[in-house]
């Protein structure tokens, strides 16, 4: 309900605002609009004017976003948001609802606008989470976003999603988390640590154990070789102790002790790890590792 209000008040300013003749900042953005119709101007012209106006219109915009039927002023507009960053806070309801449109280039706008935006479009948290099962194209970059861009509501978010008891949503959640770590490797250490050492579910261990080989080093990968070699020498599933130690190479190659860390543990695993296909995995991590002579 609430949600649906804040999308109806800019319609409602809008409206109210037409009847009364338009205001500055609504005649400036229809010029710009104009100018652009005509050729005088591309889109990207047009919403970098938009995006410069002080104070930005956001309430103004998300009317024109929502219940315009010209694509070009709609894209013009999601572009202005991406443009003018945090200060487009007051059309984060409008742009959560153009993610589910059904053209592509409005929808990826949008995702770019959010991403701008920052932490103060903490609103549109609950319609990431519905793009990571309903969008195979945008459902990267939602959790990209959770992960990475809304700070600790979005981490929660997410995390929240992969640990869901609804299977069917941790695993979309899961999926989306390895699409945006294969266009985006940096950060999620914690998370996946938490996932690999703490969930109940083998499938999430699994996936947790098998995303983090995407994982460059970084100082964050401290929390997660750790995390790793552990399992890997105490996770009760053999499919599970493989992938954490095929790996362990990536995060723990670049720092010497992380390199003794993952070594010793490698080893260990290959004289006493039960199942042949984990002895193998450990192996193959073990010479990727050892410095070549």
């Amino acid at each position: 309900m609430k949600a649906a209000l804040c999308c109806l008040l800019p319609l409602l300013a809008l409206r109210a605002a037409a009847e009364d003749g338009p205001s500055p900042e609504m005649a400036a953005i229809q010029a710009e609009f104009d100018e652009m119709t005509k050729g005088g101007q591309g889109k990207a012209e047009a919403a970098d004017r938009i995006a410069r106006m002080n104070p930005f219109p956001g309430e103004i915009l998300s009317g024109f976003l929502v219940e315009s039927k010209d694509l070009r002023y709609r894209e013009c507009i999601v572009m202005a948001c991406e443009y003018a960053g945090a200060a487009s806070k007051p059309a984060v309801p409008a742009l959560a609802q153009v993610m589910f449109v059904p053209d592509f280039v409005l929808r990826t706008g949008a995702l770019a606008a959010l991403r701008a935006c920052g932490p103060d479009a903490a609103a549109a948290i609950p319609s990431l989470l519905k793009v990571l099962s309903s969008d195979k194209v945008l459902r990267g970059g939602a959790a990209e976003l959770l992960l990475c861009g809304m700070g600790d509501a979005g981490r929660d978010a997410l995390k929240a999603a992969i640990s869901d008891p609804d299977p069917a949503v941790a695993a979309k959640a899961m999926t989306a988390l390895s699409d945006a770590l294969n266009f985006n490797r940096a950060g999620p250490w914690a998370l996946l640590a938490e996932v690999i050492a703490g969930e109940k579910d083998v499938w999430r261990r699994l996936s947790a154990a098998k995303n983090a080989r995407l994982c460059r080093y970084e100082p964050g990968a401290d929390a997660l070789v750790p995390v790793l070699c552990k399992s890997l020498l105490d996770d009760e599933d053999p499919a599970v102790r493989a992938a954490c130690a095929a790996s362990l190479p990536e995060p723990a190659s670049r720092n010497p002790d992380l390199r003794e860390m993952a070594l010793e543990a490698l080893e260990a695993s290959v004289k006493e790890d039960a199942d042949e296909g984990v002895q193998a995995a450990s192996a193959a991590a073990a010479r990727q590792l050892r410095p070549r002579r």
